[in-house]
């Protein structure tokens, strides 16, 4: 954790120190950072490297995520955009789109995205979470939420399974 630290404020201090050529130290850099929650660190990695590269999937998915991270979710959704236009059988991109429209109080097409990325990944237990927590917490629909929740579950989700016995189990029980 210290290290990660240490090269984020020489980055900072020196942007120049690497080469501009380099994206996939960037890259790597950037992802170390993502693991380390230095989330500020990691989008300025994520931009050297699509200053490069404009079109490299990854890291618009992996900068929407740290942005995401940070709140900034309309930012975030501009990355994931980007993301899926390019790579429309990114799951991952779709799943942290769909993240994003639902923290915009936009449902409706937040629903899309996570039923997309399921689409393409059938066994996405973050998109399955996701989709339940969404139908559940913001669209009304229990029978739909515990479907997924239970197949997340079944897929080894440990949250999916505290939200399937907290919401479901209890409603069969009534």
């Amino acid at each position: 954790m210290i290290k990660v630290s240490i090269v984020a404020v020489i980055l900072a201090l020196f942007p120049g120190v690497l080469p501009a050529q380099s994206p996939d130290i960037y890259y790597s850099l950037g992802v170390t950072l993502l693991m380390d929650s230095d989330y500020s660190a990691a989008i300025k990695c994520f931009d050297k490297v699509l200053q490069n590269n404009d079109s490299d999937v990854g890291s618009l998915t992996l900068r929407g995520y740290a942005k995401m991270k940070e709140g900034k979710y309309r930012e975030a959704l501009e990355d994931f955009n980007r993301a899926v236009k390019i790579d429309p059988d990114n799951a991952t991109a779709w799943n942290h789109r769909g993240l994003c429209k639902k923290e915009l109080k936009n449902y409706q097409s937040a629903l899309s995205d996570f039923s997309r990325a399921l689409q393409l990944d059938p066994k996405n237990r973050e998109a399955l979470f996701n989709r339940g927590v969404l139908k559940y917490f913001h669209l009304n629909d229990l029978k739909g939420a515990c479907r997924d929740w239970q197949k997340a579950d079944s897929l080894g989700h440990a949250p999916s399974r505290e939200l399937w016995k907290k919401y479901c189990l209890t409603a069969k029980k009534r």
